[in-house]
């Protein structure tokens, strides 16, 4: 009777390397390094992601927004008066024009965050499709749903105003692609593929033009 070849046992999960996944630290210190982290050093980040509990980055990349949106609405009610005060001289029509995209500001400052929830699951489980489609999703759902909540920490950015918008669309698509490329082990030609991919689509269809209007509204205000 001969035995069955040995196997060799599955690869170990790395450690977790996300600090604001690390429950036995305080939160907001455990959020502050996770920030210092993605926008300073994301190889550590990214390098020992797990994708067991999608709580921890669904929760981060809610603040993350809520942050950014609240920054966000304080530069556009600035404008808004400013722009107000000149409406003045242009009679009661464009004062309501401006009353009006105070109002939606305001209304999006609470709006914003759910909408950027929904839009981070359905983003994130497109970029899936298409890692797996060009073969570089190895590790499941939940490793790509990080990549993009950790890699969406630039949205803090929107705190300078007129410039923080853009550099954070730049940054985070980055961010985005290299986590990832580390978390799922691949090749990082697959992960920027796949991701051009999905900024295409986004882009040139109908569906995809809105989802990113929505997306640029509820994080950009």
């Amino acid at each position: 009777m001969t035995l069955p070849p040995e196997q060799d046992p599955p690869p170990a999960e790395p450690p977790n390397s996300v600090p604001f996944e690390d429950e036995s630290t305080p939160f907001l210190a455990r959020f502050a390094e996770t920030v210092k982290l993605a926008l300073g050093n994301p190889q550590q980040l990214f390098s020992g992601l797990r994708g067991d509990d999608i709580g921890p980055p669904v929760l981060y990349g809610l603040i993350v927004v809520f942050i950014g949106s609240i920054f966000a609405a304080i530069w556009q009610v600035a404008w808004n008066m400013f722009f107000g005060g000149l409406a003045m001289l242009g009679g009661d029509a464009a004062l309501g024009q401006v009353a009006l995209s105070t109002g939606g500001t305001i209304v999006w400052l609470f709006l914003g965050p759910v909408v950027a929830v929904a839009c981070m699951f359905l983003l994130s489980g497109a970029y899936h499709l298409l890692l797996m489609l060009f073969g570089g999703a190895d590790r499941g759902f939940g490793i790509t749903l990080r990549a993009v909540a950790y890699g969406g920490t630039p949205w803090l950015f929107n705190i300078v105003p007129c410039l923080g918008f853009p550099l954070a669309v730049v940054w985070c698509a980055v961010l985005v692609v290299y986590g990832a490329c580390l978390g799922h082990r691949t090749d990082w030609w697959r992960a920027t593929l796949a991701f051009a991919v999905l900024a295409g689509l986004c882009c040139c269809t109908p569906f995809g033009l809105l989802f990113v209007l929505v997306s640029l509204g509820a994080t950009a205000l």
